[in-house]
C-alpha cells in the first residue's frame, strides 16, 4: 500500500515540479508557445473526500507505560492532558473506526485495514492522545498517510515511521534513542534530546533545535547541510535526500 501511495506522491511532486518552472508543453493551432504552470492547476481537485466523519473520545482508565500508534491515514497527535485524566479524541470515519485499548502495559491504537487502498476518502481523520503522565517508556507511531506532532513529552526511546507526512517534535526528551523514518516528509526539531537521534527522509527537510552538543553525521543529495560542530557525548545522524538540513545547538 505504502508503495502505490509514495508512486502517486512522486507523480504528483514532478508535476508540481515542472509547474514551479513555467514549463512549456508545445505550441497550439497558431503556433504559439503554451506553457503550464502551478497557476493552471488545483492540485486539491485531483482527491474528492466522501467519508461521512465522527468525533468519538475514548477514556483510558487502566495504567500503561507504552505508547503504540499503528495507522493507515490518520493525522497523530500527543499533547500533555490538562485534567490528568487520559483520554484518545479520533476524528473519524464512521466506517473505519478506531480501535483504543490497554494490551500488555500498552495504550494502543490502531486503524489498519488488510489491502487498505484509499479512494480519497477519510483524509481527514485525526487522532489526538492527551497523556497524563511526563514521560512514559517507549512511544511507536508508524502512519502510512499522515503527519505526526508530539509536544511536551518525555521518554526513554521514541520511533516514528510515516510513508506521507511530516513530523513535528516540540519540547521532546528521550533518553535513549529517536528512531525516524519517513519516505516523504519534513522533520522538525524544536528544543528536543535523546542520547541518540536517527533521522532519515527520502523527500523533506530536517531542521530545528537540540539541547546538547552531538556528534553529527549529516548528508543530503540535492540541499544545503548546516549542522554545528561535534561536541558532548551522544551522536546524531541526519539523511535526506532531496531536502536541506539545519539544526542548531542551545
Amino acid at each position: 500500500m505504502k508503495k502505490k501511495i509514495l508512486a502517486i506522491v512522486c507523480v504528483l511532486v514532478c508535476l508540481l515540479m515542472l509547474c514551479a518552472c513555467n514549463v512549456s508543453i508545445g505550441t497550439d493551432e497558431n503556433g504559439q508557445t503554451v506553457n503550464i504552470s502551478s497557476d493552471d492547476i488545483d492540485v486539491s481537485e485531483l482527491v474528492e473526500d466522501t467519508a461521512t466523519y465522527v468525533t468519538n473520545t475514548y477514556n483510558i482508565t487502566n495504567d500503561f507505560e507504552n505508547i503504540s500508534v499503528a495507522t493507515d491515514v490518520d493525522d497523530v497527535i500527543l499533547l500533555p492532558a490538562q485534567d490528568n485524566v487520559c483520554a484518545v479524541e479520533c476524528v473519524e470515519d464512521e466506517t473505519r473506526l478506531h480501535t483504543v485499548e490497554v494490551v500488555d502495559n500498552t495504550l494502543t491504537v490502531k486503524n489498519l485495514v488488510e489491502n487498505f487502498e484509499s479512494d480519497g476518502s477519510g483524509l481527514a481523520t485525526t487522532v489526538t492522545i492527551f497523556l497524563p503522565k511526563d514521560a512514559y517508556k517507549n512511544i511507536d507511531i508508524e502512519v502510512s498517510t499522515g503527519s505526526v506532532k508530539i509536544e511536551n513529552m518525555g521518554c526513554e526511546n521514541l520511533g516514528t515511521e510515516l510513508g506521507i507526512g511530516d513530523l513535528m517534535l516540540n519540547n521532546v526528551v528521550a533518553s535513549g534513542d529517536f528512531d525516524i523514518e519517513i519516505a516523504t516528509g519534513s522533520i522538525t526539531f524544536n528544543d528536543c534530546d535523546a542520547s541518540t537521534i536517527t533521522a532519515t527522509t527520502s523527500l523533506g527537510d530536517i531542521t530545528g533545535s537540540l539541547l546538547s552538543g552531538k556528534t553529527f553525521t549529516a548528508t543530503s543529495a540535492l540541499g544545503t547541510v548546516d549542522v554545528p560542530e561535534n561536541s558532548g557525548t551522544g551522536t546524531c545522524t541526519l539523511d535526506t535526500s532531496l531536502g536541506s538540513i539545519q539544526i542548531t545547538v542551545k
